[in-house]
């Protein structure tokens, strides 16, 4: 549960951290071109997938829906992260 706390403080940090710069690319994106929300789903995708691949990758969780995946993984079900996740949501 350690890390599970730790993949939370690092995420929330690297999202502060990251947001203002993030915002100012958009902003002048808008601005200067048409709005495309294709494209801006498509990168918001991209960093979400990549960060959250790490926390994974760390066997941490963010404290969300993960982390009930995590605890149905070590129950003794023979199951990884993403299939975890895939049942509890496809069971909803």
């Amino acid at each position: 549960m350690l890390r599970t706390l730790y993949g939370t403080v690092i995420m929330s940090v690297i999202i502060a951290l990251t947001a203002p710069f993030l915002t100012g690319i958009a902003n002048v994106y808008l601005r200067t071109q048409e709005i495309d929300p294709l494209l801006f789903a498509f990168f918001g995708g991209l960093i979400l997938g990549v960060g959250m691949g790490i926390i994974f990758r760390l066997n941490a969780t963010t404290g969300g829906a993960d982390l009930i995946a995590e605890l149905v993984k070590r129950s003794g079900l023979n199951l990884t992260m993403g299939q975890a996740i895939a049942k509890k949501f496809y069971s909803v």
